[in-house]
C-alpha cells in the first residue's frame, strides 16, 4: 500500500534513459575460536569457520538510482554443534531526484535462515544499534527479518532540510520453537526531522519518531519520542553533539497496561582528521533512550555508552578498538547489563583485499549472567567492475 504512490513518482525517473551498470562480488571469511561461561557452569569452547560472500549491481540514470546486493552468511562449525548455520540477506534501494532537488527513496532490507543472536555478534552489527540482553550465552534460530522503507529528504533553504520516512518492519522466530526464545514482532515506523544550520559552525536538529510491534506473545508495544539536538564544530577535527527530549511508551496485553513518559538525551564527542591522511579517529557517545525489547515485548528506558577509535601507523596498517555498554534503567528488567569490546589489527593492500587478526568479549549481569569471548582471523577481498 505505502509503495505503491512511491513508485508512481519515481518511475517516469528511471525510464528517461538506459542506465550505467556497476557491479561488484566480495567474499568475507573468519575463523574463529571463542568461549562462554555463565555463572554456575564451566567453561565452553567452541571453533567455527564464517564465510560471507557477496554480490552487489547499481543501475544509474541521471536523475535515478537502484542498488540490489546478497550477501548469505554461512557459519559452519568445527567442534560442539554439528548444525551449519545458513542466513540469506538481500537489500534493495531505489532513489530519485526531481529537478527542485527532492530525493524520494524506497528500501528494502530482508533476511531469512539461521541467525546467530550470540552477544559477541552485536559487535559485528549496527554499532549504533541499542544493545540486547539475551537469555542464553547463544541463542540460533530460524529467523525472518523483513523492514521496508519508504521517504524523501528535501532542502527547504540554503540552510534548512527537511526528512520524511516510514516503514514496516517484521523480525522473529519463524516457527513455534524460534518463538519461544525470539518472539516475532510485525508493526509500523517512522520518523520525521528538521535541520537547519542555525551557523557555520552549529546546525540544530527536530527529531520526531515512533514505532509499534505486535509480538506472537499477545504483547504490543509502543514507543515515541520527540528530540532536539544540538551539533557543534569544535575545531576542524573537533565536533560536539548533545541532545535532549521526551519519549512515551506503551504496553498493551500486560496487566495492567502501562503508559509511562520517559527522558530522551544523548552526547556524543568525536574526533575526525580534516586531512584524509590523519592517522588517529575517536569516537565516545552516551545515549538514554526508550526501546523495545525484542525479546520479552517490554518497553523500557535503556542507557548506551559507546566509545570507539582508530589509529593507522601506516596507510596500509589500522588498528582500531570499540567498546559498549548498555544498562536498562527501568522496568522489571532493571539494572539489566551487556558489555561488549571489540579491538582488531588490519592489514591493506589498496581496497581489493584486507587481511584482520582480533578479539572479541561480552559480559552480561542480568537477567541470565554469563561471559563470552574469543579470537578471530579474518580476510576479506572484492573486484568491482562497470558494464
Amino acid at each position: 500500500m505505502m509503495l505503491a504512490p512511491a513508485l508512481a513518482l519515481l518511475a517516469p525517473l528511471l525510464c528517461a534513459s538506459a542506465p550505467a551498470t556497476e557491479v561488484e562480488a566480495g567474499v568475507r571469511s573468519e575463523a574463529r575460536v571463542r568461549g562462554a561461561q555463565a555463572s554456575s557452569t564451566s567453561l565452553q569452547p567452541s571453533f567455527d569457520f564464517e564465510i560471507d560472500p557477496s554480490a552487489a549491481a547499481r543501475l544509474a540514470w541521471h536523475a535515478a538510482d537502484l542498488s540490489l546486493s546478497y550477501s548469505p552468511q554461512l557459519i559452519v562449525p568445527t567442534s560442539g554443534s554439528s548444525l551449519v548455520r545458513l542466513l540469506h540477506r538481500v537489500d534493495l534501494s531505489l532513489e530519485g531526484r526531481t529537478e527542485s532537488g527532492v530525493r524520494l527513496f524506497l528500501t528494502e532490507r530482508a533476511s531469512y535462515g539461521d541467525a546467530d543472536l550470540s552477544p559477541v555478534s552485536q559487535a559485528q552489527t549496527d554499532p549504533t544499534a541499542p544493545l540486547q540482553t539475551l537469555p542464553a550465552t547463544s541463542i540460533t534460530v530460524h529467523y525472518l527479518s523483513s523492514q521496508t522503507g519508504a521517504g524523501l529528504d528535501a532542502a527547504l533553504s540554503r540552510h534548512a532540510r527537511f526528512s520524511l520516512s516510514a516503514g514496516w518492519l517484521v523480525s522473529g522466530g519463524i516457527d513455534r520453537a524460534a518463538q519461544q526464545a525470539l518472539p516475532l514482532q510485525r508493526g509500523p515506523l517512522g520518523e520525521l526531522s528538521l535541520s537547519v544550520e542555525a551557523t557555520r559552525l552549529d546546525t540544530l536538529q527536530t527529531r520526531l519518531d515512533g514505532s509499534s510491534a505486535l509480538f506472537t506473545t499477545g504483547l504490543r508495544a509502543t514507543v515515541a519520542g520527540l528530540e532536539e539536538s544540538w551539533l557543534r564544530a569544535l575545531a576542524p577535527s573537533w565536533s560536539l553533539s548533545l541532545g535532549a527530549g521526551l519519549g512515551v511508551t506503551d504496553v498493551q496485553g500486560a496487566a495492567p497496561s502501562r503508559l509511562r513518559w520517559l527522558p530522551i538525551g544523548e552526547a556524543g564527542l568525536s574526533y575526525k582528521p580534516a586531512d584524509r591522511g590523519g592517522a588517529v579517529q575517536a569516537g565516545l557517545s552516551v545515549r538514554a533512550a526508550p526501546v523495545i525489547d525484542r525479546i520479552t515485548g517490554e518497553a523500557y528506558e535503556r542507557i548506551d555508552g559507546r566509545l570507539a577509535a582508530g589509529w593507522a601507523p601506516r596507510r596500509d596498517l589500522l588498528l582500531s578498538a570499540q567498546a559498549g555498554a548498555g544498562v536498562v534503567a527501568t522496568g522489571t528488567q532493571s539494572g539489566s547489563t551487556l558489555a561488549l569490546f571489540q579491538a582488531a589489527a588490519t592489514y591493506a593492500s589498496g581496497t581489493d583485499w584486507a587481511l584482520s587478526l582480533g578479539v572479541r568479549a561480552a559480559h552480561q549481569a542480568l537477567p541470565t549472567s554469563f561471559d563470552e569471548f574469543g579470537a578471530f582471523l579474518g580476510f576479506a577481498a572484492q573486484v568491482k567492475g562497470r558494464l
